[in-house]
């Protein structure tokens, strides 16, 4: 039996993601849906809604309960916020915690939780981390989310160097069509200098379906298993 642990899953490739899960192609996997806070439920037995902030300093990851038939976990750490757009110097150290704590500190002290749980019960664990190209390069504005996604792509690294027993995949969907390009294109030229260039992307239609990478996402899953 695996797993599926998703965070983030009302909005954007969250909530796509989250419709492929509760297909038939997973009807005898259980799931676990992260958020803040949910709509339109799916009365469905093999789905553990969890209500839970990943703003906050704190989280309780053991509201998580992972059963003893469990051979796999699939962790897809999806939830993120790129807010403040702000330049470097005139940005504080206070403004940093939200994104930090959802980027960064939520999905770490996750994943620690369940590296210790699947060893517990000798399951493997596969963290899925929707990446950015903002993890491994600066963009003018984005200094929040830039250093937090780099920051937990360097701690699941470190993580499944550590354990034998995890493995993590680095997975970077592109420019998609959700509510956080919304934000970035209505970005102020001071705050971000190339904003210009993310409202090409949505005027030349090269924005990403949710739909469409959610898809590629669960065959790349499939081919893991």
């Amino acid at each position: 039996m695996n797993t599926f642990i998703l965070t983030g899953t009302t909005r954007g490739l969250g909530k796509s993601l989250s419709k492929e899960l509760s297909g038939n192609d997973y009807s005898k996997d259980k799931k676990v849906f992260i958020s803040r806070q949910f709509s339109n439920l799916i009365a469905d037995p093999s789905i553990d809604y969890l209500k839970i902030d990943l703003s906050e300093e704190i989280i309780d990851a053991s509201k998580i309960n992972l059963i003893e038939e469990t051979k796999l976990v699939i962790f897809i750490n999806n939830a993120s916020v790129i807010e403040p757009i702000s330049q470097t110097l005139n940005i504080s150290l206070k403004e940093m915690d939200v994104p930090f704590n959802v980027n960064f500190k939520a999905p770490f002290v996750l994943a620690q939780y369940l590296a210790l749980e699947t060893q517990r019960i000798g399951a493997s664990l596969l963290i899925i981390n929707i990446t950015s190209g903002a993890a491994s390069r600066p963009i003018k504005g984005w200094l929040s989310y830039c250093t937090s996604k780099a920051a937990i792509k360097m701690a699941f690294d470190v993580i499944a160097e550590e354990n034998k027993n995890v493995d993590v995949i680095h997975y970077d969907p592109g420019v998609m069509d959700t509510d956080m390009q919304t934000i970035i294109r209505s970005s102020s030229k001071d705050r971000m200098p190339d904003v210009e260039l993310f409202q090409r992307f949505k005027g030349s239609n090269k924005l990403v379906s949710p739909d469409e990478v959610a898809k590629k996402i669960c065959e790349l899953i499939k081919g893991t298993l």
